[in-house]
C-alpha cells in the first residue's frame, strides 16, 4: 500500500531560509503529512539541502 500523498516538497529552503533544526522540524512535520518525495540539488541551500535531508532519511528511512 502507497501512504504517499503525490505531493513533491521542494528542498530549496533547507540550510538557507531554514536552519537546520527548522528544517528537520519541518520534514518531519511533513513526513507525518504523509510526504514520501524530495525535490532536492547539489546547489540548493548552498549544498545544506543534501545533507540535511541526508540525515533526515537516515532517521526515517523510504520504504521502497
Amino acid at each position: 500500500m502507497n501512504n504517499s500523498t503525490g505531493l513533491v516538497l521542494g528542498g530549496l529552503p533547507f540550510g538557507t531560509s531554514l536552519n537546520y533544526d527548522q528544517s528537520i522540524n519541518f520534514l518531519e512535520y511533513a513526513h507525518r503529512l504523509g510526504v514520501r518525495d524530495l525535490d532536492i540539488g547539489t546547489l540548493y541551500g548552498n549544498g545544506h539541502a543534501l545533507k540535511i535531508c541526508a540525515e533526515f532519511n537516515n532517521k526515517y528511512p523510504l520504504k521502497r
